[in-house]
């Protein structure tokens, strides 16, 4: 009977008991992190996840977004010539926009704006801008120029 056993047990293959004891939760840490199917998993899904944030970045053309900017600027400034400065801000500010007058409290909120420039004689602002600057992000970015009489 003893000979029967060792044939026997050279049959079992040597990870039968390892995976018996993970299915039941019979297992050390210390003792999973060692093989080499665990070693081969972890570098598995770093990978895996490295692929997947890799795919999510997009491509940003920062030339065409400086080129959107300078665009959009071009436009505001013909807004202001046309149809006077409050209404050009009005049109071309973010519904949430805040203005820091010299000297006087926050004006936030595009209407609040409006109604602050436009109690003024009907001001238009000619300017021309010269050079746009775009972040890496593509998220943020700003124009210079000189303004025109």
């Amino acid at each position: 009977m003893k000979s029967m056993r060792v044939i026997r047990k050279k049959c079992i293959p040597p990870y039968h008991d390892f995976w018996r004891r993970i299915i039941n939760f019979e297992f050390k840490l210390e003792e999973l992190t060692k093989t080499k199917f665990f070693k081969f998993f972890s570098l598995f899904l770093l990978f895996s996840i490295w692929i997947l944030l890799s795919s999510c970045t997009s491509k940003i053309d920062l030339e065409k977004e400086k080129g959107n900017l300078l665009k959009t600027d071009i436009e505001f400034s013909k807004t202001s010539v046309e149809r006077g400065a409050a209404d050009a801000f009005y049109l071309y500010l973010a519904d949430d926009a805040v203005q820091l007058p010299a000297g006087l409290p926050l004006i936030v909120g595009r209407e609040k704006i409006r109604e602050s420039m436009s109690g003024s004689s009907k001001a238009v602002l000619k300017w021309e801008p010269v050079k746009a600057e775009v972040a890496k992000s593509g998220d943020l970015g700003y124009t210079w120029g000189e303004l025109r009489d």
